[in-house]
């Protein structure tokens, strides 16, 4: 029985913990005026800027890559 008790007050003390820990964060986002007040620190979306790699670049590094296997000397 200790032990089941010892493992029950550790399961309590971390839902405590976890209680304290996260309690401020939804009484602010869930408080409508203190929600509203965070509207300022929200970010604007900005457009994404993909890099498309040339089509070639793929070729060369796996050419190169072969290059270098090719010369790693082979044991027999």
């Amino acid at each position: 029985m200790g032990s089941l008790h010892g493992y029950l007050r550790a399961a309590l003390d971390s839902q405590i913990a976890l209680h304290c820990l996260l309690w401020p964060f939804v009484f602010i986002f869930s408080h409508p005026k203190l929600r509203s007040g965070l509207s300022h620190f929200r970010f604007k979306k900005q457009s994404k800027i993909r890099i498309v790699p040339i089509q070639n670049e793929d070729i060369v590094y796996f050419q190169a890559l072969a290059n270098q296997w090719n010369q790693i000397p082979k044991r027999v």
